[in-house]
């Protein structure tokens, strides 16, 4: 609803009285010389009169009357108020009582007049009342603010606050009565209103129109005006009471009342037409809306809380009904015309089962054409009850209906207010609200264009498109445009969301404000605000959100003011960039290889960059002989297959390694000692030699005893410090082999003879040394011993030395035997003879036959007792006598010893046994013997070094003994 009317200078033409001088009024006095007052009644015909004072003038003795061609010119109806007193005591009259001439009022207020009728201004001549407000004045019957009677021009007026109220005849007309000629341009009459007596009739809170008045409203208002019913009487047309013949042009009439009796006196009467009501009268309504009136009752609904219909005639174009309650339109029993109307949004009475909220039927006539009826909030839109008609010409969008109705034809029926896709009840342009048709509305381009009107309800050209749209909106609009960014690829970095921008060019030909909608995968995430501009509008905007990795379809769309709707869409795909770790195996060691290592399972492709000018595209690159230039961070940069990439760095250490120097005390000889060294800088925590022949120690300096050949070659040595580091060096050992030295002599050798002793060495020795029992020595490779004695018996050794200063050592082992020094087993030859040295003769039995042995006495008879003592170390052979020669006391080789085959078994006898086979022994080899028992005697033929191994006693003994050679003794 547009209700902002100014107070501005009314450029159409009025009636206006011949202009004469002016008379100034002087005084904002009730009367007197300068008064209004006495202006009035001294002007002459044809007068001006003017003000040179502002404020209020304050009438104290009665009605100003005007009874001749006048023209009062104010200062402004902000700047002087012309009102009855508001004193007490002061009498009730009106302001301006006008009875004859041409006369012109501006520019003034005139308010607090009380009378029965006209109390602000009672008209019966020929008048024009322009850029004035009448306000706050009281009648009883009629014309609160205004009754005319005659011709009156109202031209940018407000009349306002009032009313009707208090007397006992019909209340008409709260703001205004006219049963005359009465024009409204560009004015507003607002917050008047007619309060009933106990059965007077309430007509009209805004305006009355009369059965003889004539009613042309242009370009004006009526809001909030009421028709307030009393306990036996309804009111009805809140903002406009029609009995006469009214035509209402470019008009507003909202937020009016028509109240129903309150049923105290009498059963309750409904409100009749909240916004208008026509009773007998003639309405013609053109590009004019009625909105969010109401009527109402005490039990029931009020009828036509929009327009109320009695008996009259009503004809609508290019109007809209919205917003009442109580329906939009009731037609009791009159006719009514609607073509290129609106009518949606309506409430209906509620308590009717047969509730039309739009149009409600009884017993008239209804004619419909081109116009929209549906999507009202009611049981029905469009109710056709009793005798009613209704009538369709056709092209109708028509909601629900109850009753007889006869589709026309391209007639829609059962259409939702979803379906018309019209917008709210808005200032869309022109000098009333509207409701747009918004873009894919049903009602575009589908009406009947036969005698179109040149405009719709706006004064916007019709028939934009192919025909005239339905209803009283003419729909006009380009679509908008929107073009998004193109399909998006972008990398993000594993497991994090990504903030992205993406852009939408949007554009309106028609210049319209738009709203543009950003989602995701549906979902709206952001709405935008573009301002109207140009024409047409344009923007670039840009939506930025996190998004997860992954492909998302990212929708905008634009809207302008009609819900006409562009989209599109951006694919943007996210790839989560791949992970990735750098590390190193570090600490390592000056000198070491350092690995480099990146661990990514999604790379294809590694690019590792780091100090001393480093860089690889190896997944785990390593760095060999590593060194202090080499220490800082490494970067290496993964991409996967999508192409997106990652990074890392990671930071080794390196540790300088220690010094090391080995080193021998080489060349050395095999047998001698090798000294390895190893010398650390600093010292280090931890030594391990290795070399040939398999040799390791953990000694800083170790040695190898007794050394071989295999000794020889190259000693590596391994340092490490306290950061682990290691070093190694190696030393190589010469080893110069030992000449070889076997030593020997021609014993064992009589006590008497030549000890022969010899050294073979090869190489051959530059050098040889001998040393020996009794102090024996000699440097002679083959040196000997004259006339030895059992002293020279003994181990010799000889220790050559070649020419590389080596030496080596042999040893010989001299055997003299000493005369007498033999033991009494006699021996047959054939127990030694072919017997390997070395080997035992197993089993020799005691006796006299070839293969036995016997038991030997050196002189005399042998006994258990001489037998112990022989066999007693060192033995008695000292004692011998030859039997056949008894002045030969030495046995040798051809002499003949005594014997006995056998002996007692004796204790003594098993225990010098027992010794001897601890100890090497010579015994005489005979081949033959003579006599028998203690008179045998064998003759001796050799000398054998034996050792008892075993023996039997008693019974027949035997021996067990093991040959160690022949003794070359005489």
């Amino acid at each position: 609803m547009k209700v902002s009317i100014a107070i501005v200078p009314f450029l159409a033409a009025t009636l206006l009285a011949p202009q004469l001088p002016a008379a100034t009024v002087t005084t904002t006095a009730d009367s007197g010389a300068g008064s209004l007052r006495s202006a009035i009644a001294s002007a002459v015909p044809g007068e001006t009169i003017d003000f040179a004072v502002t404020g209020t003038i304050a009438l104290t003795s009665g009605e100003l009357l005007i009874d001749k061609n006048l023209t009062i010119t104010g200062p402004g109806a902000n700047n002087l108020s012309i009102q009855r007193s508001t004193l007490a005591g002061t009498p009730d009259f009106r302001v301006f009582n006008i009875q004859s001439g041409i006369v012109n009022i501006s520019g003034l207020t005139a308010s607090n007049g009380r009378a029965p009728f006209g109390a602000g201004i009672n008209n019966e001549a020929t008048s024009t009342v322009r850029d004035c407000v009448v306000s706050a004045n009281a009648a009883t019957d009629g014309g609160g603010g205004i009754a005319n009677l005659s011709t009156l021009v109202l031209s940018n007026c407000v009349l306002a606050g009032n009313s009707i109220a208090g007397g006992v005849a019909d209340g008409t007309g709260g703001g205004v009565f006219n049963n005359g000629t009465l024009t409204s341009l560009h004015c507003r009459f607002s917050s008047n209103s007619v309060v009933g007596a106990t059965s007077a009739a309430i007509k009209g809170g805004g305006i009355c129109n009369g059965g003889g008045g004539t009613l042309t409203i242009s370009d004006s208002v009526l809001d909030h005006n009421a028709a307030i019913g009393s306990t036996a009487a309804a009111g009805s047309g809140g903002g406009i009471y029609n009995q006469g013949t009214a035509t209402i042009d470019t008009t507003t009439v909202d937020s009016n009342r028509a109240e129903g009796s309150s049923g105290t006196n009498a059963p309750p009467i409904p409100g009749f037409g909240g916004g208008i009501a026509n009773n007998f009268g003639t309405v013609t309504m053109v590009r004019s809306t009625v909105s969010r009136n109401s009527a109402t009752s005490a039990v029931t609904g009020g009828f036509g809380g929009g327009i109320g219909n009695g008996l009259g005639t009503v004809t609508m174009t290019n109007s809209t009904v919205s917003g009442n309650i109580a329906g939009g339109i009731y037609n009791s029993a009159g006719s009514l015309t609607l073509d290129q109307n609106t009518i949606t949004a309506n409430l209906g009475r509620g308590s009717l089962v047969l509730d039309g909220g739009g149009l409600a039927n009884d017993a008239g006539v209804v004619e419909i054409r081109n116009t929209i009826l549906a999507g009202n909030m009611a049981t029905t839109d469009l109710i056709n009850a009793g005798s009613g008609l209704i009538r369709s010409d056709g092209f109708n969008l028509i909601g629900s209906t109850n009753g007889s109705v006869t589709p026309g034809p391209n007639d829609q029926f059962n259409l939702t207010a979803a379906q018309l896709k019209i917008g709210s009840l808005q200032d869309n342009g022109g000098p009333t609200f509207t409701h747009a048709l918004l873009c894919g509305s049903p009602a575009i381009d589908a009406g009947d264009s036969t005698n179109a009107p040149a405009t719709d309800q706006r004064g916007f050209a019709r028939i934009v498109g192919s025909n005239i749209d339905i209803g009283a909106f003419e729909y006009k609009n380009a679509a908008p445009t929107i073009a998004c960014s193109a399909a998006i690829t972008n990398c993000v970095p594993s497991g994090q969301d990504s903030g992205t921008t993406l852009s939408a060019n949007v554009a309106d030909a028609d210049g319209d404000p738009l709203v543009v909608v950003w989602s995701v995968q549906g979902a709206s995430l952001q709405t935008n605000i573009v301002a109207a501009g140009g024409p047409p509008t344009t923007a670039r905007v840009d939506f930025t959100v996190l998004f997860s990795p992954g492909t998302h379809q990212v929708t905008a769309s634009v809207a302008d003011p009609s819900e006409c709707v562009a989209t599109c869409s951006t694919i943007l795909a996210l790839n989560p960039g791949p992970r990735v770790r750098a590390a190193n195996d570090a600490p390592i060691c000056s000198g070491s290889t350092l690995h480099l290592t990146a661990s990514s399972p999604t790379a294809v492709s590694f690019n590792w960059s780091g100090p001393n000018g480093f860089s690889s595209t190896a997944q785990n690159p390593v760095i060999t002989n590593a060194t202090k230039a080499d220490v800082g961070a490494y970067t290496v940069t993964v991409t996967d297959t999508n192409g997106c990439s990652a990074s890392d760095t990671t930071t080794p250490a390196i540790n300088p390694s220690p010094r090391v120097t080995a080193g021998n005390n080489g060349p050395v000889c095999e047998g001698s000692t090798l000294n390895l060294t190893a010398d650390s800088s600093p010292t280090a925590v931890s030594f391990k030699w290795s070399g040939p022949n398999g040799f390791s120690s953990s000694v800083q300096n170790p040695t190898v005893t007794n050394l071989t050949a295999v000794a020889a070659g190259i000693y590596t040595v391994m340092v490490t410090d306290t950061n682990g580091c290691t070093a190694s060096d190696t030393t190589t050992a010469t080893i110069n082999p030992s000449p070889s030295v076997t030593a020997g002599n021609n014993g064992p050798v009589c006590e008497g003879s030549t000890l022969n002793l010899t050294a073979n060495s090869s190489p051959t020795a530059v050098s040889f040394k001998w040393s020996g029992p009794n102090g024996f020595s000699s440097s002679v490779q083959n040196p000997t011993v004259t006339n030895v004695t059992t002293a020279a018996a003994g181990i010799y050794t000889v220790t050559v030395t070649d020419s590389n200063g080596c030496t080596a050592t042999a040893t010989t082992a001299v055997a003299v035997i000493a005369r007498g020094d033999l033991y009494p087993i006699a021996l047959h030859v054939r127990n030694v003879t072919g017997v390997p040295v070395g080997a035992s003769i197993a089993d020799i039995y005691n006796g006299v036959q070839p293969g036995n042995f016997g038991w030997l006495t050196w002189a005399g008879n042998p006994s258990e007792p001489t037998l112990v003592t022989s066999l007693t170390p060192p033995g008695n052979s000292s004692t011998y006598i030859n039997p056949k020669d008894r002045g030969d006391r030495v046995v040798s080789i051809g002499d003949w010893v005594q014997g006995k085959p056998g002996v007692s078994n004796g204790d003594k006898v098993r225990k010098a046994l027992d010794t001897l086979k601890q100890i090497d022994i010579v015994v005489p080899v005979w081949d033959r013997a003579t006599g028998s028992g203690n008179r045998s005697l064998y003759h001796v033929v050799a000398f054998a070094r034996v050792r008892i191994v075993s023996y039997q006693l008693p019974k027949q003994n035997r021996i067990t003994a093991r040959f160690l050679g022949f003794v070359p003794c005489e």
